[in-house]
């Protein structure tokens, strides 16, 4: 069995697609420890001729799968099948428009070798649209996963740059969505009550492309409909798995997904053709959460909530100043509802 499992599905993706795929073979990582899984999802340019010229002319240790699908089936699909595929320990999900750094497996799994019960490794990554590095972190750590996705030490919310342990996928049966926008928030939903430990490397180990060519950036009516929809879809996926366990981490998620669906919904409402129907989901979304914590008696939680309903929403996005606080706000309130927590189990 390999250590690590690089999956890379294909798509349109000519003018990127050797970076990405040297970027690979150039890694200091012992290969012999890695196999590169590369997803063909019927690219209609000259991608897999790029791909296999390169695979053919390398000698090294690492091993390359390729797989082709009969039609094109998205990226989630392509990923599911790099995952079915994958024997590695970790699997490492790479767009084929990025690519990582020399070392950037070798970094990694340096977290996974100073303590084995790790269940995730997460990189910096550098921006290309802001021409820096993503994420405020500067020393190596290993927290916890709710702090990440919670409380701002994670502005990477995709699946990229991640090592991930794949007994999580088969154990749990974990999948990306099929023809959804914004499939890696449902995953990250999914991880978070089976991840434990994650370390946290300071370095850049991803360089990632803002495509302009990307869905949001495509501001047809649409699209619009369709990114709004599948961030309800999500919300309501997260609101059905909504249980006592992991509440307040649950909640956070929760609560931020509303406020980047509201936004869209707000800036683009204009355009909707679906106007009514979103405004009628997003505000069954609101009551749901908010009802299943006043039934659960989470008061903390319960007023974090109270900031999804529209006028305190529109306060805030039309707000800079409250705009720039409201992650201070949501922060006072969750590491409360945890504090809460804490108190509570120790009195049982």
């Amino acid at each position: 069995m390999k250590e690590i499992s690089i999956i890379i599905p294909i798509y349109n993706v000519e003018k990127y697609v050797a970076e990405c795929l040297n970027s690979v073979i150039s890694q200091t990582y012992d290969h012999s420890k890695i196999e590169c899984i590369i997803v063909d999802d019927c690219t209609p340019d000259k991608s897999m001729d790029i791909v296999n010229d390169i695979i053919g002319n390398y000698k090294g240790e690492m091993t390359f799968i390729t797989h082709r699908h009969k039609e094109n089936k998205g990226l989630s699909s392509a990923r599911n099948t790099g995952i079915s595929i994958a024997t590695g320990e970790y699997l490492y999900f790479l767009d084929s428009d990025d690519y990582i750094y020399p070392n950037s497996i070798e970094l990694l799994m340096e977290g996974v070798e100073k303590k084995r019960d790790i269940d995730m490794v997460v990189g910096n990554f550098f921006n290309e649209r802001i021409n820096k590095p993503q994420m405020n972190i500067h020393n190596n750590e290993i927290l916890k996963y709710i702090d990440l996705l919670c409380f701002g030490k994670m502005e990477n919310k995709s699946a990229w740059n991640n090592l991930i342990k794949r007994k999580l996928f088969s154990i749990h049966n974990l999948r990306f969505p099929v023809g959804r926008y914004f499939e890696d928030i449902v995953l990250n939903y999914q991880l978070f009550s089976h991840v434990n430990k994650v370390y946290v490397v300071s370095q850049c180990t991803y360089f990632y492309r803002d495509n302009l060519n990307g869905i949001i950036r495509k501001q047809s009516i649409e699209k619009l409909s369709k990114s709004i929809d599948d961030y309800l879809f999500a919300l309501d996926f997260f609101i059905s798995n909504l249980n006592e366990k992991l509440c307040v981490g649950k909640t956070a998620i929760i609560v931020n997904t509303y406020y980047f669906a509201y936004n869209m919904f707000v800036k683009n409402r204009a355009n909707l053709k679906n106007e009514l129907y979103i405004e009628e989901r997003l505000k069954h979304i609101r009551h749901s959460l908010i009802k299943f914590l006043v039934r659960k008696y989470r008061v903390f939680l319960f007023i974090l909530s109270l900031f999804t309903l529209p006028p305190l929403t529109d306060f805030i996005l039309n707000n800079g100043f409250m705009r720039r606080k409201i992650f201070y706000i949501n922060c006072f309130f969750l590491y409360s509802a945890l504090w809460a927590d804490k108190l509570h189990l120790s009195n049982k």
